[in-house]
């Protein structure tokens, strides 16, 4: 334990248990981002399943040359009008079993499901996987017709649950004891040092499940027992800040916030709600965005990036592989600007 604590302070983080996911303050992720995002909005407004390869090239160049302000506040915009809709099908799902006189709409109906059973990986445990269920999203026309149907990549697909745990808090000793150790792996954080506890889902209470909220299941996505050409990763991990404002059409609708699959575990101070601007967001959480085409009966994976101190130190568990050893040191050297 003491070992763990002492890494924390050097890195900033607890380094074996906790992973580095991307946020908007990093300009290569939300790149990624931003490009998986364009896809799927282009998509959907002209109603087609893929996006033209011969237009990706230029779409490339547009992201790269975009400015990361504008680039963030379209990935916030594009990751907020996708949860809406899936909180809206959620919601009219619980309504519709409460009151038989609520037909159930193709409108609030979502494309896919998400179904958690043994991974497909070695010895992994549980695993996530894609059921898509909308012929919208079926191969496009020409194509093989055993291709199954898909999602397109920028689909915002699963989130990330639990209690967050705030930066000001985490800097007590005491308290980041109670969080350690994490044998599981189910403590997840994000580049500003708030950390998401999938542990005790129990405390989150919501008028249903959110089928949806089970991104903690999700694999790390190299299986130790295959070559690692034959490992990839088809989601990423994206810091996201549910929008509260006074203006309808920037906020997320209250009476969807009950299926938010995250709480605080402890409420902030003063100083620390205003350096943290809760007045613009009215929770803090993480959701899983697709990076390409996600067949039916795929099984979602990402990289879980844990801290390459932690692997120098022995303190990776023996099943872990790194994806992305270059990235993820990358990864890991900018947290520390946050400390």
């Amino acid at each position: 334990m003491d070992k763990l604590l002492r890494s924390f302070r050097k890195i900033g983080q607890a380094v074996t248990n906790f992973t580095a996911d991307p946020t908007p303050y990093n300009a290569v992720e939300m790149r990624r981002a931003g490009l998986a995002l364009k896809q799927y909005e282009y998509c959907a407004k002209k109603r087609i399943s893929d996006y033209p390869v011969e237009h990706l090239s230029r779409l490339i160049e547009e992201v790269d040359v975009a400015e990361e302000g504008s680039l963030q506040i379209f990935v916030e915009g594009e990751i907020t009008r996708q949860l809406i809709h899936m909180f809206r099908c959620i919601r009219h799902d619980y309504q519709s079993q409460k009151n038989s006189s609520i037909a159930k709409s193709a409108k609030f109906e979502m494309p896919f499901t998400l179904e958690v059973k043994p991974s497909k990986l070695h010895e992994a445990g549980d695993g996530v996987f894609v059921k898509v269920l909308s012929s919208a999203l079926a191969p496009p026309t020409g194509a093989p017709a055993s291709e199954r149907p898909y999602l397109r990549p920028g689909t915002v697909v699963a989130l990330y649950p639990g209690l967050v745990h705030l930066k000001e808090h985490l800097n007590e000793n005491s308290y980041l004891r109670t969080l350690l150790p994490d044998p599981d792996y189910m403590l997840q954080t994000r580049l500003d040092q708030m950390i998401i506890d999938a542990r005790k889902l129990s405390a989150i209470p919501t008028p249903s499940p959110n089928p949806f909220a089970v991104a903690h299941k999700i694999n790390h996505c190299v299986d130790q027992h295959q070559p690692a050409p034959n490992t990839h990763t088809n989601v990423m991990q994206i810091t996201y800040n549910y929008p509260d404002s006074d203006e309808p059409s920037e906020t997320f609708p209250v009476e969807l916030r009950p299926w938010i699959p995250n709480r605080y575990a402890k409420l902030p101070s003063e100083k620390s709600a205003q350096d943290l601007g809760f007045g613009a967001c009215c929770m803090h959480g993480l959701v899983m965005v697709t990076t390409e085409k996600i067949y039916d009966g795929d099984e979602l994976l990402m990289d879980y990036r844990l801290n390459p101190e932690a692997g120098k130190a022995g303190l990776w568990p023996t099943w872990y592989r790194p994806f992305d050893a270059r990235h993820t040191e990358q990864r890991w050297t900018e947290a520390k600007q946050y400390l």
